[in-house]
Parts: C-alpha cells; sequence; structure tokens
C-alpha cells in the first residue's frame, strides 16, 4: 500500500470509528486477492468479445486469425493468473 493509500484509508476508518483494513494483515491480503480477481474478471470480459469475433472469422473463412491465437494465450495467462490466486487461497486455508 502506498503512504498517500494508507493516510486515505486511515482517515476513513477514523470517520467509520473502525480500525483500516491495511492494519489487519488478513484484511489486507483479502483485499489483494480481490484486486486480482476483479482484474481478472475485466480481462475475461475482453477475452470474451475477441473470442466471439476471432471464430467469426474462423466460421467464414475457415482460417484460423492470428487474433484468435493471441485470445488463445491470453485465455492461458488468465488462467494461470487464477491459479496462482486459488493457489495463494489455498495456502493461507491451510
Amino acid at each position: 500500500m502506498t503512504p498517500t493509500g494508507f493516510l486515505a484509508e486511515a482517515a476513513l476508518a477514523y470517520a467509520r470509528r473502525a480500525r483500516p483494513a491495511g492494519l489487519e494483515p488478513v484484511r489486507e491480503q483479502l483485499r489483494l486477492l480481490q484486486l486480482d480477481l476483479f482484474e481478472t474478471a475485466a480481462a475475461t470480459g475482453r477475452i470474451s468479445a475477441d473470442l466471439h469475433d476471432g471464430v467469426a472469422v474462423f466460421a467464414v473463412s475457415g482460417v484460423v486469425p492470428q487474433a484468435l491465437e493471441r485470445v488463445v494465450r491470453l485465455c492461458e495467462q488468465r488462467l494461470d493468473v487464477l491459479d496462482d490466486i486459488i493457489d495463494r487461497i489455498d495456502g493461507r486455508l491451510r
């Protein structure tokens, strides 16, 4: 967390009369996991649109477009990110 982010969170926590999440290690870890999941969800939405377009081109031409190959690589990368998130959660629960 950046110093500015920490101060902002501390100010909000003070106003809410609550403890800042950054001072609670478990909440901070969950927050970081949540950010990774949000990023992966957004990337999955973009991949879905690209995949649809690539398959449409393939259906018409019978040729696999380079864009479709790129989308497949992006899917594999996103799956790797999800596997990492799952491993981090699993490690935390053990």
